[in-house]
């Protein structure tokens, strides 16, 4: 499951920086300033324990993500530029904690660099809870509450996909980013009894909309169309 909050954390990255006339690279490896090319690290330095209203939320286990956000250039203003953008969009992102605690110095010394510019990144991350069932025999059953994963896309006036675009499910506050083909993708849902409300925040939009119907354990994709968006 924590592959799914790396590639969820590094696509973040790459949507702050997509403006960028040169692409910076994002990856999950300490900082190396050494390396010729621009680059975002998004480096898992740490997990913690989960708080405890989140281990409390239907039994579920619960655990936080610390990933250091650190950016290498070959200068330092380019570092720095592209620091603060994403420190700024980290704060606005929901579902995201920012921490400014120093990391201490034998954390620089185990990835072999210098102290650099950076902070974290506190992201929670869930496993849907399980349940004993009735006991036959002398052997415990156990079954997994049910979940279901699904994708979709979100489009503009005309069918054009929409990069960027913030898609919150609401009943877990979780929050993802379209790709650059507008695709979304919600892993470990709990099925539910009722529809989902989605919202969709995209070049001044922010609409609610009801979809995935109960009773399906793979969702099929979805499309969200977006009419009306603002120049």
């Amino acid at each position: 499951m924590i592959e799914i909050a790396d590639k969820e954390i590094q696509q973040w990255a790459m949507n702050v920086c997509q403006g960028e006339s040169i692409k910076p690279c994002v990856s999950l490896s300490p900082p190396d300033p050494h390396k010729d090319q621009t680059c975002i690290h998004v480096y898992l330095s740490e997990i913690l324990p989960g708080h405890a209203s989140q281990l409390a939320r239907n039994g579920a286990r619960s655990v936080t993500l610390n990933y250091l956000i650190c950016v290498c250039a070959t200068d330092e203003s380019t570092s720095h530029r592209l620091l603060g953008q994403l420190l700024f969009a980290a704060m606005d992102e929901p579902g995201y904690s920012v921490c400014f605690d120093r990391p201490n110095a034998a954390l620089w010394q185990a990835i072999g660099t210098a102290d650099r510019p950076c902070f974290m990144i506190q992201m929670p991350l869930f496993r849907p809870a399980f349940e004993e069932a009735t006991r036959v025999t002398q052997y415990p059953t156990v079954r997994a509450t049910p979940t279901t994963s699904f994708s979709g896309v979100v489009v503009g006036p005309h069918n054009i996909p929409i990069p960027g675009a913030r898609v919150t499910l609401n009943s877990l506050g979780r929050t993802t980013s379209t790709d650059n083909d507008g695709e979304f993708h919600f892993v470990c849902v709990p099925l539910a009894n009722t529809e989902e409300v989605l919202r969709v925040e995209a070049k001044g939009i922010d609409v609610d909309v009801k979809t995935r119907p109960s009773g399906r354990t793979v969702a099929q994709p979805i499309i969200l169309r977006l009419n009306e968006l603002e120049d």
